[in-house]
């Protein structure tokens, strides 16, 4: 769902979280026109060798490997994480709250930088 509105910095397209959710699994970024400082991104998922193997290219990390061994590989799914302009921090794991499932004030983050 979405409808073009218009806002005083001009006229956005304006998407339910189902369509949020959409424009992320293309690999783009949305956020809430009332939190213009976050953006959510989808971070693929990955293989991961064990601590133990003799690479250091994706092996399980020191952290990682005190939880589930140095000798054990791990795969992960892909998950949402959210990105805090204001702050330069990463929330990892991030899940909507039922005011962003319901909200309608979805837009793509086009980041200025990267207009060519």
């Amino acid at each position: 769902m979405s409808k073009n509105v218009n806002f005083p910095g001009g006229q956005f397209e304006i998407i339910s979280f189902q369509g949020a959710l959409s424009v992320v699994k293309t690999g783009r970024k949305v956020y809430r026109l009332s939190s213009p400082k976050q953006f959510i991104v989808m971070m693929d998922g990955m293989e991961l060798e064990a601590n133990s193997a003799m690479t250091m290219q994706g092996r399980v990390n020191d952290k990682t490997a005190k939880f589930v061994g140095k000798d054990t590989a791990i795969s992960t799914k892909p998950y949402l994480v959210m990105y805090d302009r204001s702050t330069n921090e990463w929330h990892i794991g991030w899940t909507p709250s039922q005011e962003d499932l319901f909200a309608l004030d979805w837009e793509e983050y086009i980041d200025p930088a990267e207009v060519q």
